[in-house]
């Protein structure tokens, strides 16, 4: 959340939070993570994979199946030009950059993804509070 402390680049900065729970995604190893977004849990998405890794293959819900179309057109778009907003899907937001005055994230979420400013505040304010520097 400091961009201040990070080296001064001309790189743009883009945040994003998965907000989607996927149902079933991660097998019964992973209880843990029903009903959650897990670490990593937006690899599903972005490569469409459709929870196919885990035994017996899980078919994408139909939100589902449009936010991992609108996800990987983000990667996609960013691999190709260097921004994801490029060739984003049609009637999905434009992700922006972060900067510290908007601290502007991309929010991953059924039914639609959307842009929130100063995402989880309370939790960095807390951190900031204690001095942790990431």
């Amino acid at each position: 959340r400091r961009r201040t402390l990070l080296p001064r680049r001309r790189l743009p900065l883009l945040l994003f939070s998965l907000a989607a729970v996927g149902t079933e995604a991660w097998g019964p190893d992973y209880a843990f993570c029903y009903g959650y977004p897990c670490h990593g849990g937006e690899s599903p998405y972005v490569f469409n994979s459709a929870w196919g890794a885990v035994p017996p293959p899980l078919i994408f819900p139909p939100d589902d199946s449009r936010l991992s179309h609108q996800m990987a057109a983000y990667w996609t778009a960013f691999v190709r030009g260097g921004s994801p907003n490029a060739g984003r899907a049609p009637g999905t937001p434009v992700w922006p950059q972060w900067d510290d005055s908007t601290q502007s994230t991309l929010v991953f979420d059924l039914p639609q993804p959307a842009v929130a400013q100063h995402l989880r505040s309370s939790y960095c304010d807390f951190w900031d509070g204690l001095g942790y520097i990431w």
